[in-house]
Formats: C-alpha cells, sequence, structure tokens
C-alpha cells in the first residue's frame, strides 16, 4: 500500500509540473507575443506573404482583399495578419495601395471590437495557472487589444493628412468603440475632425459622434464627449482672450448641433418604463421590493450621470 501511495504521489507530482512548465510556456508566448506588437515587429507570415507579392500595386491590393476575408472568418488565430494592412500603408507600391490597406484595416477591426474596456494582464497574471479556454480568451483580447494601440494613431495621422479620405473609417470606429480601451482620446480626434475646415468631414463625423450619443445606455460616452468639447472651447477662449475669435478657429455648427443630441432626460424614461413594466408582470409586494434593489440602482445612477452632463 505505501508503494502504490509513493507511486500515486510521484504521478500526481509531475503531472502538477507538466502543468506548471504548460503555463510558463503559455505565459512566456504571451508575453513575447506583447512584446513584438510593442516594438511593431512585423511576424513572419504577414513577411511571407508581403514578399510574395513584391512592389506590384494590384498583387498588393489582391492581397489586401485575402488578408481581411481570413481575418474574418477567423478572426482569433489570424490577427497577427494586420501587419499586412500596416505594412503596406506605410510601404505600398502606391498611394491608393496605402489608403486601401489602412481603410481596408479599419473596416475588419471596427466588427472585432468587444462592448467593454480590456484589462492588459500584468506579469503577475501572467504567472497564474489558466484554463486553454481563458488562455485562448487572454490570447485573443490581448491581440485585439495591441492592434488598436498601432491602428488608432496610424488612423489620426492620416485624418491630419488626408481627412476627407478618412473621415468615414474613424466615424465608422467611433460607433462601435466608444465602450472600448482609449475612448478619451478616439473621441478627441473625432470632435476635432468635427471642427475640419472641410464641410463633408464634419458632416461625416457629426453623424458618427450623434450616434454614438442617441445609442449612449450608460452615459460615459456622452459625459466624456461634453468634457472634450468644453476642454477645446475653453483652449479657444484662452487662447484669444480679449480679442473675437477667428470664424475658422471656432466650434463647427455641426460640433454644436451633436450636443443637441446629449440624451438628457433617460433616467426618467428608464424609471417610468421600469414601473409600468413591473406593475404590469408582478404583484404589489413584490414590485414594494425590488424598487429598492437593482431596478432603482440603475435610474439613480443615470440620473448621477445626467447631473454630470
Amino acid at each position: 500500500m505505501v508503494l502504490l501511495a509513493q507511486k500515486k504521489a510521484i504521478k500526481e507530482g509531475k503531472k502538477a509540473s507538466a502543468m506548471r512548465a504548460e503555463a510558463r510556456a503559455a505565459a512566456e508566448g504571451l508575453r513575447g507575443k506583447m512584446k513584438a506588437s510593442a516594438k511593431g515587429e512585423v511576424t513572419p507570415q504577414a513577411v511571407e506573404l508581403l514578399e510574395k507579392t513584391g512592389q506590384d500595386a494590384g498583387r498588393q491590393q489582391q492581397l489586401l482583399a485575402s488578408v481581411a476575408e481570413t481575418i474574418s472568418a477567423n478572426p482569433e488565430g489570424e490577427m497577427a495578419l494586420f501587419d499586412v494592412f500596416f505594412e503596406l500603408h506605410h510601404k505600398g507600391r502606391d498611394h491608393r495601395t496605402q489608403q486601401l490597406a489602412l481603410l481596408s484595416a479599419v473596416a475588419i477591426f471596427k466588427d472585432l471590437v468587444p462592448g467593454y474596456r480590456i484589462r492588459e494582464p500584468s506579469k503577475k497574471d501572467l504567472e497564474v495557472r489558466l484554463t486553454k479556454e481563458v488562455q485562448q480568451l487572454q490570447r485573443s483580447e490581448v491581440a485585439i487589444l495591441q492592434t488598436y494601440r498601432r491602428l488608432l494613431p496610424m488612423l489620426e495621422a492620416a485624418m491630419k493628412k488626408e481627412p476627407t479620405v478618412y473621415a468615414g473609417a474613424l466615424a465608422a470606429l467611433v460607433r462601435v468603440a466608444c465602450d472600448f480601451n482609449y475612448r478619451q482620446r478616439l473621441l478627441s480626434t473625432a470632435i476635432k475632425a468635427t471642427n475640419s475646415s472641410f464641410q463633408a468631414v464634419r458632416r461625416t463625423m457629426a453623424d458618427g459622434l450623434r450616434e454614438v450619443l442617441e445609442t449612449d445606455q450608460r452615459l460615459d460616452a456622452s459625459k466624456e464627449l461634453v468634457i472634450t468639447i468644453g476642454r477645446i472651447a475653453q483652449a479657444m477662449a484662452g487662447k484669444y482672450r480679449g480679442s473675437t475669435i477667428p470664424e475658422d478657429t471656432r466650434l463647427s455648427n455641426e460640433l454644436l448641433k451633436v450636443l443637441l443630441h446629449i440624451p438628457i432626460g433617460k433616467a426618467e424614461k428608464a424609471e417610468l418604463t421600469t414601473f409600468q413594466d413591473n406593475l404590469q408582470n408582478v404583484d404589489e409586494d413584490t414590485l414594494k421590493g425590488v424598487a429598492e434593489s437593482s431596478i432603482s440602482q440603475g435610474v439613480d445612477k443615470l440620473k448621477k450621470s445626467e447631473a454630470e452632463l
């Protein structure tokens, strides 16, 4: 019996050691990918595809279409192929290819954005043993966040040079990424674009911001938008203190009209809707009990957010 117990203990020890080794390997792999992405290194898979196309613009544009289809079909496994978009945006054979590369990247990425903020795992987090499912989710989230860290600055730089080309892409990203990481930076870029000297750009961005306000359920994005516009207005007032602000540097009419869509009254509507729904579905005693719990908390939070706007 003692011998069997010893054998069992040795077996369990080996199994635990193997699992720890697997966890360390997974952590090192993820850490390596995070470092490579932060440095802007191109993955071998992307390098191979780029080398095959050479410097032919037509073949490069065909590659863009092929990569877009591949990522869309398997985003968790093919996020590394965003390197193709980024490389061709900087080094494409002609200007049109460079434009299409970034526009394609945004078009694909906007469908991958989660409706929450991703917390990048710390070194300590990576040392914790996780199930394969959680590891896969963690890798996927880190890949999305790392890709966004490269995509957003590229789009900002492109907007400064060719706003009429990229305004639609920025507006599309604003519509889906206001609950994602770097919301303040994204909204700031969008608001500045809504003050562009190009009317088409102003209208495109205003439509995007208006949709954000109309669909903002928690009022977080609305609050951020109001604060950012206020800061821009204060900066203008400070710069031209004691003199008239030049017309071409004032807040645009399109931007001011966006403010008309701030969802004030959402808390009252939620309160009334919740109350009426409960009257129809539960008895009076249950309604009284629920009124002091989760329902009123949600309404109270909305009221607080509205007060801060």
